[in-house]
């Protein structure tokens, strides 16, 4: 049943979060549930990680609408629908590597955060080059 809930409330993270992290948060939480046999014991346990797990989602939110502000200011001129299928699909890849980059780092993973750091360098040169074939002009130029 607390499984369950646990389940549910990861449902409040952003999407790409979940993607990367929800499985081993899910799995460490039951392994760890388990670990608390009495009654008492449990009830805490649950109350102080379902708290966290709201803590965090909200925490996650935020990042990531810093991260989508930044970029919203990169690109504010333009539609993105209104823009040739390339340079949306760049421009998407650059959006997951900016994402993971931040909850990377917010999760002290530097490891991770360097090779999401160097998908968006990749993404960036991809975006820009995408860009300037239709004039579009660079991603900072607005």
């Amino acid at each position: 049943m607390i499984m369950k809930i646990f389940r549910l409330l990861t449902q409040l993270y952003p999407r790409g979060y979940r993607s990367t992290h929800i499985e081993e948060m899910v799995f460490v939480l039951g392994k760890t549930n388990a670990e608390h046999r009495d009654l008492v014991s449990r009830v805490g346990f649950a109350i102080r990680e379902m708290a966290g797990l709201v803590w965090g989602a909200i925490a996650a939110w935020q990042m990531l609408l810093v991260v989508q502000g930044s970029h919203h200011r990169l690109v504010r001129a333009t539609n993105i629908n209104q823009l040739p299928e390339d340079v949306q699909d760049a421009q998407v890849l650059l959006d997951d590597a900016i994402e993971g980059m931040t909850f990377a780092i917010a999760e002290k993973r530097f490891e991770h955060a360097r090779r999401y750091s160097n998908e968006e360098q990749k993404a960036r040169a991809a975006l820009r080059e995408a860009r300037s074939r239709y004039g579009l002009g660079d991603i900072g130029a607005s």
